[in-house]
C-alpha cells in the first residue's frame, strides 16, 4: 500500500530550487533596470566630458608641439567626429594621428544654444566648426594651423580665431566648446549651463 505523506509535512515543503532561482532572477533584472536608468545620465555626461577633453587636449598639444618642435602643426576637424593632426603645413602635410570622439558625440550645433553670447565672443553660434580671420564674412574654416610662436594662422598667413562645438544630437545639456584666440594661440574649453533659466557659457 503506497505511503501517504503527512498533510502537515506536505504543507511545509516550501519552494523548489528552480522556483527560488526564478524569483532571484526576476529580482536581479528589476534591480539592474533601476541602476541602468540612474546610470545612463552619468554615462552620457562622462562621454560628453570625454569628447571635450579629447578635443581640448589635442588642440593644446598641437600648439605646444608647434612651439617645442619649431614647426607648423595643423589640426583638422573632420565631420562628424574625428580630429586629424598634421605637421609641416597649414593644409596637407604629414599625418601624425587620427583621433575619434566617443561614438555618440560629434562636431555639431544643438538647437537652443545662445547666439548672442558665444564662447569668448567668437563666431555666431551657427557653424559647428567656425574658425577664420578677423572680419571674415563666412568663417566656417575647419582647421587650426599653429605656428612656431604658438599663434594660429589660416593658409593665407592671416591670424585666425574661432570656436568648435561638440554635442550629442538633440541634447542641449551635452554641448561643450573649444575656443582658440589666434593672436596668442590661447585655447579654452567651455560648458553651457543654465542659471535661472538663462543659458550661458562657463570656462572649464
Amino acid at each position: 500500500m503506497p505511503r501517504v505523506p503527512h498533510p502537515r509535512r506536505a504543507a511545509e515543503r516550501g519552494f523548489t530550487l528552480i522556483e527560488t532561482l526564478v524569483v532571484l532572477g526576476i529580482a536581479v533584472v528589476i534591480v539592474m533596470s533601476g541602476w541602468m536608468f540612474q546610470l545612463t545620465p552619468i554615462w552620457n555626461n562622462a562621454r560628453a566630458e570625454s569628447a571635450l577633453q579629447t578635443t581640448l587636449g589635442t588642440v593644446q598639444w598641437a600648439r605646444e608641439a608647434a612651439i617645442d618642435q619649431r614647426t607648423v602643426i595643423n589640426v583638422t576637424f573632420v565631420a562628424p567626429n574625428t580630429l586629424q593632426v598634421y605637421t609641416g603645413a597649414c593644409t596637407g602635410g604629414t599625418l601624425l594621428s587620427t583621433i575619434p570622439l566617443p561614438t555618440d558625440m560629434a562636431f555639431q550645433i544643438v538647437s537652443g544654444i545662445p547666439t548672442a553670447n558665444t564662447p569668448d565672443g567668437m563666431g555666431s553660434g551657427s557653424n559647428a566648426i567656425d574658425f577664420g580671420y578677423p572680419g571674415s564674412s563666412t568663417g566656417g574654416q575647419d582647421y587650426l594651423c599653429f605656428q612656431q610662436d604658438g599663434r594660429n594662422f589660416d593658409s593665407s598667413n592671416r591670424v585666425s580665431s574661432g570656436v568648435v562645438y561638440i554635442a550629442r544630437q538633440n541634447d542641449l545639456s551635452s554641448i561643450h566648446a573649444v575656443s582658440v584666440l589666434g593672436a596668442t594661440g590661447r585655447v579654452k574649453g567651455w560648458r553651457l549651463v543654465s542659471v535661472n533659466g538663462t543659458q550661458g557659457w562657463i570656462f572649464e
